[in-house]
């Protein structure tokens, strides 16, 4: 039906239709990705400044620029139309195969995009035969409640309410020139705001409240993170976009916790329970940090490459990521990653293994070797 033929109180969210909040909620997501992708260009297109590391082998310029395109394409058509099967499977093939080319496109964003995208594969076979919609919704307000749970409890350590909290208000600091140790309170309720907000998503009383704490910690989040500190952009469209799903998907709505139910849909039964268990298996193991839901609760690994200067032009770098130390110019990764791609490097000794052999081919002649701090002494934040 075309959009002029809603009227107003079908437009109201909380008398939405849910073929409504599909659409809307789909077009939100198309959306965000392809401004995320805008944000971060140079992670996706090549030639790229920080050596790749990946599963898949990297093409040639032209095939590789081929597949960001058509990936683009696929997106742009979903905007148009929905009801075709081959766009949604092709489009969400090529995100995975671009992120298993470079791992430092599997951020935290990229997977929760991916992860709220798997239902809408359905789009056209629930639409042509009337299913219902109830599975599609249910995913996501399922998973949204299990990422702002996750993310609140992961932050209940140490090390966020120490460092984290100091990082995240310094912006304020600078701003407004009050000590931030005055203004940490704001950071410390933070996980306790997100484990509140997702609780109380399950029962129509709280909902609204639920959706409103979210909301607030969502938008905090832009404030403190990208506008004051200057760090990860691309957290404002990701953020945006999950405060439009709470709304989308659960203002005003009067299910109960027992009513989120996934029917028949033994996949999304199965993916969705993997998904929420990374976590708890993360506490046991080493697990990539985007499927834990390791949103900014601790430091990440500070990696350093020293190069000794001689006569070398390290212009290439940005001038943030390099300060000298002695006779060495040493180039920070995250804050080089950071000014390069608007977006931190994936967490992996390999990964700044293999960025240290692909410097020392530039320079030769160069004495390079790369250092590992702890967590604890890093000052870059984990996404």
């Amino acid at each position: 039906m075309p959009f002029s033929k809603y009227n107003a109180n079908s437009l109201y969210i909380g008398r939405m239709g849910n073929l409504l909040r599909i659409k809307l909620s789909y077009n939100l997501l198309i959306l965000g990705i392809i401004t995320s992708l805008v944000l971060t260009l140079k992670l996706w297109i090549p030639p790229q400044e920080i050596p790749a590391f990946g599963i898949l082998p990297q093409f040639p310029n032209a095939v590789n620029y081929t597949l960001v395109g058509l990936f683009l394409l696929c997106l742009i058509v979903l905007l148009i139309y929905k009801k075709w099967f081959v766009f949604p499977v092709l489009g969400l093939l090529l995100f995975i195969f671009l992120v298993l080319q470079d791992i430092n496109r599997f951020q935290p964003w990229v997977y929760h995009y991916s992860l709220l995208w798997i239902p809408f594969l359905l789009y056209p076979v629930h639409y042509y035969k009337f299913k219902p919609w109830e599975p599609v919704l249910n995913f996501q307000r399922l998973l949204l409640m299990g990422i702002f749970l996750w993310s609140g409890i992961q932050k209940l350590n140490a090390a966020y309410f120490e460092g984290i909290s100091a990082y995240l208000t310094s912006g304020l600091e600078t701003s407004l020139g009050v000590p931030h140790e005055s203004l940490q309170f704001l950071a410390w309720i933070a996980p306790f705001l997100q484990i509140i907000g997702a609780i109380g998503l399950l029962t129509p009383t709280l909902r609204n409240w639920g959706i409103l704490l979210l909301t607030i910690i969502q938008l905090m989040g832009i404030l403190l993170i990208a506008v004051l500190n200057k760090w990860n952009y691309v957290i404002i469209p990701w953020n945006l976009v999950i405060v439009g799903f709470l709304w989308l998907l659960f203002y005003n709505t009067k299910e109960r916790w027992n009513d989120f139910s996934l029917g028949k849909m033994v996949g999304l039964k199965l993916v969705l329970t993997v998904v929420l268990l990374m976590p708890l298996v993360g506490k046991f193991t080493k697990l990539p940090y985007p499927v834990q839901f390791k949103l900014y609760s601790e430091f990440l690994e500070d990696s350093h490459l020293y190069l000794l200067k001689e006569d070398n032009d390290f212009s290439q770098f940005p001038s943030k990521a390099v300060r000298s130390v002695g006779s060495y110019e040493v180039i920070n990764l995250q804050y080089w990653a950071s000014e390069v791609y608007n977006a931190p490097l994936y967490q992996s000794n390999l990964n700044y293994e293999i960025i240290e052999t692909e410097v020392s081919k530039i320079y030769p002649n160069t004495k390079v070797f790369l250092t590992i701090s702890s967590s604890n002494d890093s000052d870059t934040t984990e996404e």
